[in-house]
Formats: structure tokens, C-alpha cells, sequence
């Protein structure tokens, strides 16, 4: 489907929904999973070409086009690479 439109997600919902089972996830697995799909997010988007990033996707009354998708992914992912980076090396570090 070239511009795919989805109803609104109600983001507390989701927020909670997700972070509810990160606590009981092994850290090793978890990093490993998010390789891979960081792998496979790449390899989609230059499997489709830049002559496709303009498509879209409607979430609600919000089209964004899968450029925009694409950097948003790239964008968190970072950050949140920072942050796992961060807490590994406080748990490193061990008791004050």
C-alpha cells in the first residue's frame, strides 16, 4: 500500500505498555535483538532507494513520509544507545 493510514496511538498506553517488560529482559539479549533490527531497518531502506522515502504513512490525522520515519529511527535510536550506554557503565562502576 503506497500511503497506509492507522488510527491515533495513545502514546502513554504505549510507553507503558512497552517499558512493562523491559525490566525482566537480559541485557545481552536485548542488545543483540536491537542489532538486528537496527540491521534490518538499514537494509529495507536502501533496499527501497531514496526514490521511495517520499511515500507516507497517516497515524491519525498525521502523514509523515518514511524519510522523516527513517531519521526519526536513526535519531532515537542514538539517543537511546547513549542511554543504555550510560546506565551499563553506572552498573560497571558497581556501589559508591
Amino acid at each position: 500500500m503506497d500511503e497506509p493510514r492507522f488510527p491515533e496511538i495513545a502514546g502513554e498506553e504505549l510507553v507503558q505498555s512497552a517499558a512493562a517488560g523491559y525490566a525482566g529482559q537480559d541485557p545481552g539479549v536485548v542488545g543483540t535483538e536491537l542489532q538486528r533490527q537496527a540491521r534490518r531497518l538499514a537494509d529495507l531502506a536502501e533496499e527501497s532507494g531514496p526514490g521511495s522515502w517520499s511515500r507516507g504513512i497517516t497515524v491519525g490525522d498525521t502523514r509523515s513520509d518514511v524519510r522523516r520515519l527513517l531519521e526519526h529511527a536513526l535519531h532515537d535510536s542514538y539517543h537511546h544507545l547513549v542511554d543504555v550506554e550510560n546506565g551499563l557503565a553506572i552498573l560497571r562502576a558497581g556501589p559508591r
